[in-house]
């Protein structure tokens, strides 16, 4: 270091230099022409600026210590604080109580049955209805079968005693008429769903 360096340090720093204005300064001056050395303003400004880069230095190195130390401060608050909004998020997916699930349960289980009874006897209905009909329709196809038959019969014995004469008395048409009411009477009876 220069005794030029060291007479700026002392009169306008007002302290004399340590170990790392050493070390700073002949890192410096190693790199400057010799010219430069001899300048007072030049070293003037090299002085100037070395304090300036250790004063940044100690307000940066004061700064990340007050920072470690704020962070050592918050951080179990801060801890404490993320573990009540995980809480609160888990509660808020949570039922209140018990009862209020339950009732829950409860509701959507009585509309499911209440959907399931009316399909289920919606089906039923309609099953039973066409089934029923089925059955009216076979019921109805008969009786009109034995009615034609009854009426055939009835007609038919007219007919052949009549042309053939083979009873002792010949059918007469009362007798025609009252086996055609019997047949229109049975025929009404199985209409009706009798027989």
């Amino acid at each position: 270091m220069s005794d030029l360096a060291k007479q700026i340090m002392r009169d306008v720093l007002n302290r004399a230099p340590t170990a790392e204005d050493y070390r700073q300064l002949n890192q410096l001056l190693d790199a400057l022409p010799a010219e430069i050395l001899k300048s007072p303003a030049a070293m003037y400004e090299i002085v100037g600026r070395m304090n300036f880069l250790q004063q940044l230095e100690a307000t940066i190195q004061k700064a990340g210590r007050h920072a470690q130390q704020q962070i050592h401060h918050d951080l179990p608050i801060r801890v404490d604080q993320a573990a009540l909004i995980a809480v609160n998020k888990i509660r808020d997916t949570l039922p209140r109580d018990a009862a209020a699930s339950a009732r829950r349960l409860y509701k959507f289980a009585t509309m499911g049955t209440l959907a399931i009874a009316i399909v289920t006897c919606s089906a039923g209905w309609v099953l039973g209805a066409n089934h029923v009909k089925a059955k009216q329709a076979a019921t109805h196809a008969a009786s009109d079968r034995e009615f034609g038959r009854c009426i055939d019969a009835s007609t038919a014995a007219y007919a052949t005693s009549a042309r053939r004469g083979v009873r002792p008395a010949p059918v007469t048409s009362d007798t025609v008429r009252n086996d055609l009411m019997i047949c229109a009477a049975e025929y009404a009876d199985r209409r009706a769903g009798n027989h």
